[in-house]
């Protein structure tokens, strides 16, 4: 069990962490969707897993922001917060949405991240140069530098990558291992299915949550869901996460009316839940609105 201030703590950094990345395709239960492992191959690691991962599938979200841009806010600029900052140039460092198929974000405080498609990259360097940004060498290859903020970017026709780091070096995504061979994290794109959004996020070290995921469904522009997968550290604490979760939805209303809580198979301990969205629920609620069911894993 996480007590007294421990566990508000936890609730209050979690809350924020969502708050985050929340400012950053037909269903199915039959598996994980190849976007979403292809995207946790090209993230690497070497000591401890990334804070928090988010990946879109840019086709899908760019299908479903044309049937409805409000509903589907959740993927506008494809999740990705380099480009909600107030000083993005009119060029938008060539990251056009319809140019892309995968956008990955990496991060919950300092960012940095790939848009994967296709890409004019003489054209994107040409604009990056008028705007004052410098070339340099660096490993794997050129990168760009801002030259007023923390900035740095690698641009090919196939793949932008970006960070907001001074020490960015866009080699990150090639050095290390591959979150897919960190045995939570197939386990987690397994339990969310075909997904057009998933956002990772790491537990807090100690806690028995020691992962979670929160993927956005959409049958249909009109019939959405999501989904919520966790890992924990035993059969017994996911059992008891399952039995929370329970209570939550049940205390909960309307806002979680249809909602199921099964255990995960497999390896990997851990509880899925699907929540469908009724009336004027809009994709994402569980990122920065409802997040009662998150919050509710750090009081197992």
């Amino acid at each position: 069990m996480v007590s007294g201030i421990g566990a508000r703590c936890r609730v209050a950094l979690l809350c924020a962490a969502l708050v985050a990345v929340a400012s950053g395709c037909s269903g199915s239960d039959d598996g994980a969707d190849a976007f979403v492992t292809d995207a946790l191959e090209q993230v690497r690691f070497t000591d401890e897993p990334p804070a928090a991962v988010t990946v879109v599938d840019a086709e899908r979200a760019n299908e479903l922001l044309a049937e409805d841009e409000r509903r589907f806010a959740v993927v506008d600029q494809l999740g990705t917060p380099l480009l909600r900052d107030f000083a993005v140039p009119d060029h938008r460092y060539g990251m056009e949405p319809e140019n892309a198929e995968l956008a990955v974000t990496v991060g919950r405080d300092s960012y940095h991240g790939f848009w994967a498609g296709e890409f004019d990259a003489a054209a994107v360097a040409s604009d990056l140069a008028d705007d004052g940004y410098t070339e340099r060498e660096a490993d794997g290859g050129p990168v760009w530098e801002a030259p007023d903020v923390e900035l740095t970017l690698r641009v090919t026709d196939e793949r932008i990558s970006w960070g907001q780091g001074g020490d960015f070096d866009p080699s990150v995504f090639t050095a290390g291992r591959p979150l897919t061979e960190e045995p939570r994290y197939p386990a987690l794109s397994e339990c969310l299915g075909d997904v057009y959004r998933a956002d990772f996020a790491e537990g807090f070290p100690g806690d028995p949550m020691t992962s979670y995921a929160i993927g956005q469904v959409a049958e249909s522009p009109e019939e959405t869901s999501e989904v919520l997968c966790v890992t924990n550290d035993s059969e017994a604490t996911a059992e008891q996460a399952a039995q929370r979760l329970r209570q939550e939805i049940e205390g909960g209303g309307d806002r979680f009316r249809g909602s199921e809580v099964t255990l995960l198979e497999g390896d990997v301990p851990g509880v899925r839940v699907t929540v469908p969205q009724h009336g004027d629920q809009l994709p994402g609620r569980l990122l920065s609105q409802d997040i009662d069911l998150v919050t509710a894993l750090l009081r197992v």
